[in-house]
């Protein structure tokens, strides 16, 4: 049996959770009940996601820092950048005519719009709570270091 994944391609782990691509299956649906019955039910598998997370996010916020120039930007719009990076809502071109903005983290959450119009005000909600509690709003990001200071 081939394995599932290699250190170059998922192509494995993805047949074995979506067989063909045409239509959600009974095997799609299974495997994916398996995926979340795990997540739900062991804290070491949660521990493992959040952990490869964030680790993602720190690679890829290295070479948007440097690709968009957000050496010393603020957390949330380095969020915000990141979300659009991730979720392919709008071309560098635009991102980087968002930062040049007055107001670069309203007009970074308006790229998408109105396809991804949901998206944006749950992501505007989110920010605001993490501004509100103190998570966000008081670091920038540090390329030299790849940390938020």
């Amino acid at each position: 049996m081939a394995p599932l994944e290699t250190s170059s391609s998922t192509a494995g782990l993805l047949d074995y959770l979506n067989p063909t691509r045409n239509e959600v299956e009974d095997t799609e649906v299974i495997q994916s009940t398996k995926f979340i019955h795990w997540v739900q039910n062991d804290s070491l598998h949660r521990d493992v996601q959040v952990e490869v997370g964030i680790e993602f996010f720190k690679s890829n916020m290295a070479g948007y820092a440097a690709q968009y120039k957000l050496n010393g930007a603020p957390d949330t719009v380095c969020a915000v950048v990141a979300d659009i990076r991730h979720q392919g809502r709008a071309k560098s071109t635009d991102i980087v005519l968002a930062l040049s903005s007055p107001n670069p983290l309203a007009s970074l959450l308006k790229l998408g719009e109105p396809k991804y119009h949901g998206r944006l005000l749950t992501l505007k909600r989110e920010i605001d709570k993490l501004v509100a509690d103190g998570t966000f709003g008081h670091r920038h990001y540090d390329l030299a270091s790849k940390e938020f200071i």
